[in-house]
């Protein structure tokens, strides 16, 4: 893991890398996520998460927004992580957790 919390790398194994994709095929995320090599889009002005999926010769990234749905997308992320990369997500998701309290209040019933 890099030394600075906010910037974490984590080098993952195959097996790990084929639970990630097949989480992200079954979320939608290959589905809504765009190539930043290619689609340039203008920086957020909004607060928020992007994830961005890297590779040799692939590149996918989609907007995750700054809301109780993103935390959603993140735990079910994290529910497919092992070891570090789990560790790593379950530490943003715990930093996040009066924001989560914010908008389970303010969801609609």
């Amino acid at each position: 893991m890099a030394s600075d919390p906010f910037h974490p790398l984590i080098q993952i194994n195959e097996e790990q890398a084929k639970k990630i994709i097949n989480h992200l095929a079954n979320d939608g995320f290959l589905d809504q996520a765009t190539d930043p090599r290619v689609e340039k889009k203008a920086p957020l002005t909004t607060s928020g998460y992007s994830l961005t999926v890297n590779g040799k010769g692939i590149a996918w990234r989609t907007e995750l927004g700054w809301d109780l749905k993103m935390l959603k997308r993140l735990n079910a992320l994290q529910a497919v992580l092992d070891g570090k990369a789990a560790e790593a997500t379950k530490m943003l998701i715990g930093r996040l957790s009066g924001y989560r309290k914010e908008w389970e209040k303010a969801a609609p019933e």
